[in-house]
């Protein structure tokens, strides 16, 4: 069907990456996410932000959160 459902998702990457590395990594998300039929329809990049708790010995990562409409499927 032609039923879109809008997804969140936020995304949490690591905070050694260079910044072309950080655009990058969204960028594939992105595309990802087109090429199973969604559309991005907001990116909001928050950067930098402090874990609640920490993963893999880091205390910080760098956030971003997509809006996305999909096909449930």
């Amino acid at each position: 069907s032609m039923f879109k459902t809008q997804y969140e998702v936020m995304v949490i990457l690591s905070p050694n990456n260079t910044e072309a590395k950080q655009k990058k990594m969204l960028g594939d998300i992105k595309k990802h996410i087109e090429s199973l039929g969604g559309e991005v329809t907001q990116e909001d990049v928050w950067g930098l932000r402090d874990l609640e708790y920490r993963i893999k010995r880091e205390e910080q990562g760098f956030y971003a959160v997509m809006l996305f409409q999909a096909n449930p499927t």
